[in-house]
């Protein structure tokens, strides 16, 4: 689908509102750590000390992760002036995670369950055995995290003909339109979309590391590939219109969207 041009009026309860100052100072301090890992790398090698290069270049790369991480934290859910990050098929309107963020949080939590299990290896070998244990203790529900985002990777919210349907990297929860009350803007150091709803036999929530989830759903912006102005937008409309959720798997939802 062609993208098409989108005036993003954010509500106010998104305006006027200052991203968190940790965040920030994460992106200095850690992108400050990971370019000093990487000098000490490079620093190593001139001295023939392989191990030590490798290892402050695996540190460089991890701690540039973590600093990529608060970047897209603070940047993330920013408004658009076009429909990029959302797409129609016949499933409905796709609003998908933003790439870059998946692949940070993916990355950074694979190098860390490595690390604690490979610790937990080498410690074990030495008979140092409390060591092992701790950090075995730390890479089992790391390991068990990871594969269940690696389950549902790649994570979308689905606007469609039958409802929502919102697949996280933790949780899928699918709530239908005669369930569905209302989409109202909140603000949790980003942009999100409260989703109210009430109970429904066709309602289906199932949160992988066995959390427990209740009304209203969240739907965090900040996640989005696309403005999230756009998918609170479509949500809005759609539950207030159920005489338009046909058109959801046909062209023409997109531009009614972006004609509000």
């Amino acid at each position: 689908m062609n993208m098409l041009p989108y005036a993003s009026a954010w509500p106010p309860e998104w305006t006027g509102r200052r991203r968190s100052r940790r965040l920030l100072f994460g992106v200095f301090y850690l992108g400050a750590l990971a370019a000093l890992s990487a000098t000490a790398a490079g620093w190593q090698l001139l001295y023939d000390d392989a191990g030590q290069a490798l290892f402050f270049a695996g540190l460089a790369v991890f701690l540039g992760h973590l600093a990529g991480l608060c970047v897209s934290a603070y940047r993330s859910g920013q408004r658009r002036a076009d429909t990029a990050g959302v797409r129609r098929t016949a499933a409905g309107l796709i609003f998908p995670y933003a790439p870059g963020a998946t692949y940070l949080v993916t990355a950074t939590l694979a190098m860390t369950t490595l690390a604690a299990g490979g610790y937990a290896i080498v410690a074990g070998l030495r008979g140092d055995w409390l060591v092992a244990g701790l950090f075995g203790v730390v890479a089992l529900p790391l390991l068990a995290y990871l594969v269940v985002v690696l389950r549902l990777v790649p994570a979308e919210l689905v606007i469609g003909p039958d409802g929502v349907h919102h697949r996280g990297l933790t949780f899928t929860h699918f709530i239908p339109w005669i369930a569905l009350t209302s989409a109202r803007p909140a603000w949790d150091g980003g942009p999100v979309i409260a989703v109210g709803y009430v109970g429904s036999a066709d309602t289906r929530s199932r949160d992988y590391l066995g959390r427990p989830m209740s009304a209203p759903e969240m739907v965090n912006g900040r996640w989005l590939a696309a403005d999230p102005g756009l998918a609170l937008t479509a949500l809005q409309h759609y539950i207030a219109h159920p005489e338009h959720r046909w058109e959801l798997t046909t062209d023409a939802a997109l531009p009614r969207i972006t004609a509000r």
